[in-house]
């Protein structure tokens, strides 16, 4: 009977430890997934020498030359060999307003061994160059009317379509006549798929807008004067008036606060209502 029973606590031993054997092999299968496709379809790779990879220019930074206003980005590229299928180098590019260049910031690991630093700011390297071969990838919240909404990366050049199919497709509520489908994405950028009914999200194609002005609503925060002179009763003085005003006060808070730029009136404020967003 002692041995019967013995037999039997080394059984259940035995299942219990091929059990929980079997469940740390699949949590490590599953912990391999995301690397492993990485490797097959996210640009991670094992070949190249890293010294012979390129730091080519991307073009994802606004020009400096075009867009005067305050610009900060945050980049993310695949790290070079094998670890890029398990992390990204992460840095981020800023210029102040009406600046000629920006100004990377980043943590480099290597350059703190022997007690050094690992922090790097320069504002010679490209701010949207790749990464030891890596090139840097948009981040971009796609929200509302969506069937997975959440933050996803793509690549340079992709549009809006490719966002909203990223997310799972629009949903039968959705009104996709209010978006630009062909619009090229930015990094930071939100894309808010709205329903049907539903005002059109800034940036937004104004569905019957005001004949002659812009198709989109124009971020008094964010749009040069070449932008700014698209709008309504807007030119040359009173563009240059409201990025005046906006470098010297910061950002705008609301549209109403445009009526403090000079040149501004309560008419001309009525009528920029239904062209601009902050």
């Amino acid at each position: 009977m002692p041995k019967a029973r013995a037999a039997i606590h080394i059984g259940m031993m035995i299942y219990i430890g091929l059990r929980v054997l079997g469940w740390l092999v699949l949590i490590v299968a599953l912990m391999l997934v995301g690397p492993l496709f990485t490797f097959a379809f996210g640009g991670a790779t094992m070949r190249g020498d890293w010294r012979m990879a390129t730091h080519r220019v991307t073009g994802l930074a606004p020009d400096p030359a075009v867009h005067r206003e305050a610009v900060v980005q945050a980049y993310a590229s695949r790290t070079f060999g094998w670890r890029g299928a398990f992390a990204v180098h992460t840095w981020v590019a800023a210029k102040p307003a009406n600046a000629d260049r920006y100004t990377r910031y980043e943590v480099i690991g290597w350059y703190a061994r022997g007690g050094g630093s690992g922090l790097t700011i320069s504002n010679t390297r490209a701010p949207d160059a790749e990464w030891y071969g890596a090139a840097p990838t948009l981040i971009v919240d796609v929200a509302g009317a969506v069937r997975k909404p959440g933050v996803f990366e793509f690549a340079p050049g992709d549009r809006v379509i490719d966002a909203v199919e990223r997310a799972g497709g629009a949903l039968e509520k959705a009104d996709l006549t209010l978006l630009n489908l062909a619009a090229p994405l930015a990094d930071g950028q939100q894309i808010l798929v709205p329903k049907k009914g539903a005002a059109p999200p800034p940036g937004a194609p104004i569905a019957g807008g005001v004949p002659g002005g812009p198709t989109t609503l124009v971020n008094i925060n964010t749009a040069d004067e070449a932008t700014l002179e698209t709008l309504n009763g807007v030119g040359p003085v009173l563009a240059a008036a409201i990025i005046q005003y906006r470098t010297e006060h910061g950002p705008f808070a609301s549209i109403d606060q445009l009526d403090e730029v000079s040149g501004i009136g309560p008419a001309t404020l009525e009528d920029l209502r239904s062209q601009v967003t902050v």
